[in-house]
């Protein structure tokens, strides 16, 4: 784990939860919502990237057969999400990204950017000279993605429970939404904490991946065994995220500035979500019931 990145995050936690003590500038949330400003600390399991370079070939082979299904897997990944649905915009950082298959490194700590007009950005080292891809929002290539509502819970998803579960940093009762995605044996997953009569029902995990269970995660292969568009696509590989803090906080616009390697020649192209025209069609139920994505519809933004 990078030493400077945790101290990052302890400092970030301890300023958030100053900022909670005395409620400056804080509006009131009640969990499950997000709220509008917040910050999370935890754990990533899986590959990230968790597609691969599919303008090597016809479009949408090999989408996921290029992808390690061991290592990722061995060791969780340090990761801190920066949440502002005021500005619209995203930020998770984390360990261990491999650009490899889009001309960058492997093994770095990068920075996946979601933008407010959809556009998304996959970044690490230096903000002038370092390493920046696109993953979103440059059609025809790949729809525009907004961040989530602070409700996305609440939309489509199928709820279940309460259950029992055990993991890194909960063990207790949950709550289970679920879904599926259309196109790919693909399936999301978001746990929220049941039975907590004091912070209520804060966020436990999520993830997404061709099986809903962690402990089948092996069914996924690279082989295509469970996919519906073949054997050249192979599985969507699993991958989660496990909530160690999530905070309501405060930030300053500088922190979601875009670098400026982002805006130059020096830009790369790492789009996932192809589309194959200029008017996309929504992928998944709980997209196209999400009130962020059905504004961006509304503008004509997509």
């Amino acid at each position: 784990m990078n030493l400077q990145f945790f101290v990052t995050l302890l400092a970030t936690v301890g300023v958030a939860m100053g900022q909670m003590s005395d409620g400056t500038n804080l509006a009131k949330f009640k969990w499950p919502v997000w709220p509008d400003e917040s910050e999370a600390i935890g754990s990533s399991s899986g590959p990230f990237p968790f597609w691969c370079d599919t303008s090597k070939s016809e479009k949408g082979a090999f989408k996921f057969t290029c992808l390690d299904r061991e290592e990722p897997y061995e060791s969780p990944a340090r990761t801190r999400l920066l949440y502002s649905y005021s500005r619209m915009q995203q930020i998770t950082y984390r360990d261990d990204c491999d650009l490899s298959e889009f001309g960058g490194e492997k093994g770095v700590q990068c920075a996946h950017r979601f933008e407010k007009d959809g556009t998304a950005f996959i970044t690490y080292g230096d903000r002038e000279d370092g390493y920046c891809c696109q993953s979103f929002g440059h059609l025809p290539q790949s729809n525009p993605l907004p961040i989530p509502h602070p409700s996305f819970m609440d939309t489509c998803l199928i709820k279940k429970g309460p259950m029992p579960y055990n993991s890194t940093y909960y063990n207790g009762m949950v709550y289970n939404y679920t879904d599926e995605f259309a196109e790919l044996p693909t399936y999301f997953w978001y746990i929220t904490a049941a039975g907590d009569p004091i912070r209520g029902e804060w966020p436990v995990e999520q993830g997404e991946g061709c099986t809903m269970d962690w402990e089948n995660k092996g069914l996924c292969t690279a082989k295509g065994a469970q996919s519906k568009l073949g054997p050249r696509v192979g599985d969507p590989p699993p991958t989660r995220f496990q909530y160690e803090d999530f905070y309501e906080t405060v930030f300053a616009d500088a922190e979601f500035d875009l670098p400026p390697v982002c805006k130059g020649n020096k830009l790369r192209q790492c789009y996932n979500m192809e589309c194959d025209s200029d008017t996309p069609q929504t992928t998944t139920g709980m997209r196209a019931l999400d009130p962020t994505f059905n504004a961006f519809l509304r503008k004509g933004t997509v």
